[in-house]
């Protein structure tokens, strides 16, 4: 069982399945009474419990991602006094082996059924980190730890691609014959992807942690870089 004690119901991912495979119908005058039945069965739905509006599910990848700060110590069997030299450092972004993504146009947001979070703890004499990552659409997760001497970092890497997704059609659902899109993993719209590496003597970084590329993050990963740097030079 996860370091994470949370427990949802069978209705709480089918709930968040259904919020993500009903991506709006692109609004224009031709298929405006499309996309007038598709806002009504979308309301019915959040009314009846069947699905959930965005706010809410933000809400629910939010409540999932707060449970990681305190995860972690729990994982990695520190104490907070050990590692208080700065405050614990958390990236998340969606995770790379997601099932289902979902655009909204209006948010320039992508939401999704898998995310991933890493937080980082820093000692007089080494770096922790704990990673996690969990589905939104299932039980399923995964965690790891581990810890590294400063003196054993040799670069701190960042890298920064994207990659395409295709507003496809879906098999199922529509009026008469029109049905809705969905994101595919395929080619189209561009999403970022974000990601910091620790290396130590190998090619192969020791942990590669994902984020959401915005100006808190990156003045995080400076301050992380300048405290190794500090302390490699100790």
């Amino acid at each position: 069982m996860s370091t994470i004690d949370f427990k949802a119901s069978t209705r709480y991912y089918k709930q968040n399945k259904k919020f993500l495979k009903s991506a709006p119908l692109k609004f224009n005058l031709i298929n405006f009474p499309f996309w007038l039945i598709a806002a009504i069965r979308r309301q019915i739905s959040i009314m009846l419990g069947l699905s959930i509006s965005r706010d809410e599910f933000d809400s629910r990848v939010e409540e999932r991602l707060n449970g990681i700060s305190d995860a972690c110590y729990e994982f990695l069997g520190v104490d907070k006094s050990q590692t208080a030299i700065i405050k614990p450092i958390r990236f998340y972004d969606i995770a790379d082996d997601w099932d289902i993504i979902n655009y909204n146009k209006k948010e320039d947001k992508f939401r999704a059924s898998k995310y991933c979070a890493t937080v980082f703890l820093f000692s007089d004499r080494q770096l922790y980190y704990y990673d996690y990552k969990f589905s939104m659409i299932g039980p399923d997760y995964s965690e790891e730890s581990g810890e590294l001497f400063y003196q054993d970092i040799t670069n701190i890497g960042v890298k920064h691609e994207e990659y395409l997704v295709e507003e496809a059609q879906s098999k199922k659902g529509g009026f008469f014959g029109k049905v809705f899109a969905r994101l595919k993993p395929k080619t189209g719209r561009a999403v970022e992807s974000h990601s910091v590496a620790l290396f130590t003597f190998t090619d192969s970084p020791v942990i590669r942690a994902r984020f959401t590329d915005m100006p808190d993050t990156r003045a995080s990963i400076h301050g992380m870089k300048q405290l190794i740097r500090e302390k490699r030079s100790d």
